[in-house]
């Protein structure tokens, strides 16, 4: 007679039913969870960096409130004859040294864009600084035109170079691009303050010797605590070490062998959306010159003074830094933080479209300030 044998432990484990396989991988996309101090880390990465943006990216656009200083500092004055009330040579040696900036501007962001992506950004953003710091202490010893040409040309590094942080905050990186933004708009008031200190009693070339020292300060900063010697990538965290924030943890990122210049290049011009962007960013920024350029003389046809343009650009000036903050981050940033770009890009033509409009408006009306205003 057979037994049958009693079944062990090891056989009930086996014919129990086993739990279902946990999956343990997480999706790329979610957002991980932050420690504490991480996230006070990178919130002051973000906030040293818009701090730096705020001081130097948009500074051009602050020209205005410089002027005033320049003029009542004597800048040119000895183009002046003793019967040139008004000065013409004073006005139109100024305005070179704007247009200087403007183009030194514009021209600097290929170079800029280069070298974020040869040196990375740690060395890009400290060489822009360090040079914007000898330019100020050029225009401090009265060589304005060259000085200039050096702030104005190393804005783009800390714009450019600081929009990479938005990749700390997973999800959000769309509001953090806006805040960087309007910081950069932000900056326009740098000359403005200028204005202000000048005005109780403080030299024009202290101030901006000072400004240098600012600006070398925030190149130490840059250098060792703020940039990493890349950049930040999508997942890369930041941890506070005895006060100092740190890169905590890289995430693995398959390198991929870059294109050269002449090949990037080349793709980027044959991409169907480079045209359009080209011939609307092209619009847009024509039709902001022109107005910067003719406020003034329009204004003579009517008699008014000149100092009037200056205020009004000045007026204008902060405006549009305090909306781009209000409007852009709790709108735009959020919009893109969906990734709902073609919202924004619709958005954004539409206002371009009214903007033209209001100074073809102001340019056929009698009263071309009712149009100017809300433009």
């Amino acid at each position: 007679m057979s037994t049958r044998p009693e079944p062990s432990d090891n056989d009930e484990s086996s014919t129990a039913p086993k739990p279902p396989p946990t999956d343990d991988r997480r999706d790329a996309t979610a957002p991980s969870p932050q420690p504490a101090s991480t996230c006070g880390a990178r919130h002051l990465i973000v906030t040293l960096a818009f701090t730096t943006s705020c001081c130097l990216s948009g500074v051009v656009f602050g020209w205005p409130a410089l002027a005033v200083a320049l003029k009542r500092e004597g800048a040119f004055s000895s183009k002046c004859g003793d019967d040139d009330d008004e000065c013409k040579s004073q006005e139109v040696a100024l305005a070179r040294v704007f247009t200087i900036g403007v183009l030194c501007m514009f021209g600097a962001r290929l170079p800029v864009g280069l070298a974020l992506d040869r040196l990375g950004a740690r060395v890009t953003v400290v060489i822009t600084l360090l040079g914007a710091a000898i330019g100020a202490l050029l225009f401090a010893g009265d060589d304005y035109a060259v000085g200039f040409a050096l702030i104005t040309g190393c804005a783009n590094g800390i714009h450019v170079g600081s929009m990479h942080l938005a990749q700390l905050f997973l999800g959000r990186e769309g509001s953090v691009t806006t805040i960087f933004n309007g910081a950069h708009q932000m900056g326009s008031l740098v000359f403005l303050a200028f204005l202000g200190i000048y005005g109780s009693g403080v030299s024009l070339s202290s101030i901006f010797r000072g400004y240098a020292a600012c600006l070398a300060g925030f190149a130490l900063l840059h250098g060792c605590v703020i940039q990493p010697p890349s950049r930040y990538r999508k997942g890369d965290r930041v941890a506070l070490a005895c006060g100092v924030p740190c890169l905590r943890a890289h995430q693995s990122h398959e390198e991929v062998e870059k294109p050269g210049f002449v090949a990037s290049s080349k793709a980027v011009i044959k991409h169907t959306v480079f045209l359009p962007l080209l011939a609307y960013k092209a619009t847009i920024l024509l039709s902001l010159q022109f107005f910067v350029a003719m406020l003034q003389p329009r204004l003579a046809e009517d008699g008014r003074s000149p100092a009037i343009a200056r205020d009004m650009v000045i007026i204008f000036n902060v405006f549009s830094a305090i909306l781009g903050l209000v409007v852009g981050l709790p709108v735009f940033g959020r919009i893109l933080d969906r990734g709902d770009t073609i919202t924004v890009s619709r958005c954004a033509t539409l206002l371009a479209i009214i903007y033209d409009c209001l100074l073809a408006f102001s340019d056929a009306m009698d009263w071309p300030l009712f149009w100017d205003v809300p433009s």
